[in-house]
């Protein structure tokens, strides 16, 4: 990315010479490059648009339940204003936003997740993940919620689900998607624990699966995540996830390279098929022989 930065030296270049000899032509070629010089940044837009059909699927595809009519409802766009988020134009995209954000650390990083607004629309065309239909019953947590999908997608199913999702404005719009679908079998996590931002600790309630759909790929110890996920499942629970890291990613991007093999993280746990991966049930033995 390129910047343009003031340079606290003019006064010693040839060109400033020249301008001391006019004090007033110095003073305001000074105060005009000054406000350019500290103002003025150079951000590289993504090329990345997704193309027009999307709409259609958006609109049509039970799996997004709504999501057009519900951005509508929640933004006060209309459906035609919402075009440009939706796909992703380059002035309206969250690689655009992350280039203006320019994190330089794991703070800076979660920072731009916790307060970016193109994440909404960018994870607005994330429709219900058929990968979670091997859930049958009980209570689960969607980790990283994003818009919604998954959550309401269980939740219309019967299943209690807790939803746990870092960024304030797509926490919010799950909240008003929940309110507005009727739906009384959805409970938010804050993510807050001890009076501080703790989005692993926040998470104290059991589980009999948990759903982190392109969520871990962002984390840069997301380990320690994956660790916590298996602490707080059921015996015989189930994480569900879909982490498409990116092998050559630098230290801080957005999908970012997995710092250890996912098959490493998830020690332990039983690999059922690609992305299900299961805690072993309690044995006969460790229950203890009622005879």
């Amino acid at each position: 990315m390129t910047r343009v930065t003031a340079d606290r030296d003019m006064i010693k270049s040839p060109f400033a010479h020249m301008l001391q000899k006019s004090p007033r032509l110095y003073r305001i070629t000074r105060k005009v490059y000054s406000l350019f010089a500290l103002r003025a940044r150079f951000v590289p837009l993504s090329a990345n648009s997704l193309p027009d059909g999307i709409l259609a699927q958006l609109r049509n595809d039970p799996g997004y339940h709504g999501i057009i009519d519900d951005l509508v409802a929640y933004t006060g766009f209309s459906a035609k204003e919402l075009t440009p988020y939706l796909l992703r134009r380059p002035e309206k995209h969250f690689q655009s936003e992350f280039e203006w954000f320019s994190p330089k650390n794991e703070r800076e990083l979660t920072w731009f997740y916790r307060a970016g607004s193109a994440y909404l629309f960018g994870n607005a065309v994330h429709p219900y993940a058929p990968a979670l239909d091997i859930i049958g019953e009980g209570t689960v947590l969607d980790f990283g919620a994003g818009a919604g999908c998954n959550t309401i997608g269980l939740a219309k199913r019967g299943i209690h689900v807790d939803f746990l999702e870092i960024n304030s404005l797509q926490a919010d719009f799950i909240r008003f998607r929940v309110e507005r679908h009727n739906l009384k079998n959805v409970r938010g996590i804050a993510p807050y624990h001890d009076g501080k931002f703790d989005p692993i600790s926040c998470i104290t309630e059991r589980y009999d699966a948990i759903a982190a759909m392109d969520v871990l790929e962002h984390i840069p110890d997301y380990r320690r995540f994956v660790a916590h996920f298996i602490e707080r499942l059921n015996p015989g629970g189930l994480i569900i996830e879909n982490s498409p890291f990116d092998p050559n990613a630098g230290q801080i991007a957005i999908h970012l390279r997995a710092p250890i093999p996912l098959e490493e993280a998830m020690a332990g746990m039983e690999r059922m098929k690609r992305g299900v991966w299961r805690k072993p049930p309690i044995s006969q033995a460790e229950r203890g022989s009622p005879y």
